[in-house]
């Protein structure tokens, strides 16, 4: 569960590739290791990209798409829940 301060500035790519670093590396438990390591990768990566300027994001993507000139992340409330 996220808040939009994450969806404004990730894409599900970008998510999945903090789920990825934590996955199990055996073939026999492919279960999540650490889900507070997902959740501060998350978190993380979507506060550093909130101030990108030169980052393309969902949010500037969409605005774009609206007739908006609004570039890079966006600055907003970041919470996200991994269970």
């Amino acid at each position: 569960m996220a808040s939009d301060g994450i969806w404004d500035n990730l894409y599900n790519d970008d998510v999945q590739v903090c789920v990825n670093s934590q996955l199990s590396k055996t073939k026999s438990d492919s279960s999540l290791g650490n889900l507070q390591a997902v959740s501060d990768c998350i978190s993380t990566l979507a506060e550093a990209k909130g101030y990108d300027t030169k980052y393309e994001s969902p949010f500037s993507k969409e605005a774009k798409a609206h007739g908006k000139d609004l570039p890079g992340g966006k600055a907003d409330d970041i919470t996200v829940i991994v269970s």
